[in-house]
């Protein structure tokens, strides 16, 4: 079963972040989600839950399914 890489969607949602000026603090307040989570999430420590992972990934334009490691089976061919 696939996982959720985490690693590289904290490192997507901070360079995005960079890029708007805001802190990870301010990303927090403007998503909803609490600094609490965004720090377990850079520690490894934790995937947020899937209201948590859709706010961040709309506030910074991310395809949370680019992090899924999984590939969807191609076209079966008659």
């Amino acid at each position: 079963m696939p996982s959720f890489d985490t690693e590289n969607f904290v490192k997507t949602l901070a360079r995005a972040a960079k890029r708007r000026g805001k802190t990870m603090k301010e990303v927090a307040a403007e998503t909803g989600v609490s600094e609490t989570t965004l720090s377990r999430m850079s520690s490894g420590k934790r995937v947020c839950d899937a209201a948590s992972l859709a706010a961040l990934s709309m506030w910074a334009g991310i395809n949370p399914a680019r992090f899924s490691g999984w590939v969807p089976p191609r076209p079966v061919e008659d």
